[in-house]
């Protein structure tokens, strides 16, 4: 196994790439992290058959960009997608509204929602905006809240949750007890505990679930904080699952990059 740092720097990705290209018995990268990084691994990569898999990068048009780039996370344009699905075959909701930052990656996961929502025949009603600086959600509400007798559902996808106290507050000024749909920004936000009852009818979607109490963690992160002085986080995971996705594939296969590339095309 071979480490190597890219500083976020496409100088380095460009050092790295050098050393890379001549190890002949080099099988799979994993990595980098971030999407710009990554982006620049992929392109500077491409001519070159060698798998590259990212953990964490959560860019739409990556994997476009080299044959042999696999992206572990889904991008927030196929998580808008998903949750729409939910909502529109699971939840059998048909009229929602959808209320979304403008900044971040919100508008994606709103844009996205809104399109596979109607394309699977449901109707957004309202769709409205607003800055994370923004603390008076009230002009926001009442804009969705005027078609409060059809509407069965709201979406809202945040990319910064220091809003949802505000959100959460207006909400319960107009008592509202039909179900909120969101992304995993919400698994971390405040406020719930002056909207109790909102609170009960959230649900979102979460590329990520670790159940800190259970005897499998608690194993796992001993072994794993014996040997490396750190506990296990969630990034630890993505990285771990995808290392351990390929060492699987690696040694249930013969040993070379097509080889590899073929067991992940096929989700063996």
């Amino acid at each position: 196994m071979i480490i190597r740092d890219t500083k976020k720097d496409i100088n380095e990705i460009l050092k790295i790439k050098e050393e890379f290209t001549s190890l002949n018995s080099l099988i799979a990268i994993i990595g980098p992290i971030f999407s710009n990084e990554v982006r620049a691994a992929v392109e500077e990569f491409e001519e070159y058959d060698i798998p590259i898999i990212s953990p964490t990068a959560t860019d739409d048009d990556l994997t476009s960009l080299n044959h042999n780039f696999f992206q572990a996370n889904p991008s927030f344009s196929v998580r808008g997608k998903l949750m729409a699905q939910y909502v529109f075959y699971v939840e059998n909701k048909r009229t929602v509204s959808v209320m979304n930052s403008i900044e971040g990656y919100s508008p994606i996961l709103a844009g996205s929602f809104t399109e596979e929502f109607e394309n699977l025949g449901g109707k957004i009603l309202k769709k409205v905006s607003f800055k994370n600086d923004l603390t008076d959600f009230s002009d926001p509400i009442s804009k969705i809240f005027s078609d409060s007798l059809i509407i069965e559902g709201l979406y809202i996808p945040l990319s910064d949750n220091s809003v949802t106290p505000y959100i959460l507050s207006e909400l319960v000024k107009y008592e509202i007890k039909i179900p909120l749909y969101g992304n995993q920004d919400w698994f971390t936000a405040k406020g719930f505990e002056t909207a109790a009852e909102i609170s009960n009818n959230l649900i979102f979607e979460s590329d990520y679930f670790v159940d800190f109490s259970s005897e499998a963690y608690n194993t796992f992160n001993e072994q794993f904080s014996s040997l490396t002085g750190k506990d296990v986080n969630r990034n630890v995971l993505y990285g771990y699952d995808a290392a351990k996705f390929v060492l699987t594939a690696y040694r249930n296969s013969e040993s070379s990059r097509k080889f590899l590339v073929d067991k992940m095309i096929s989700g063996w």
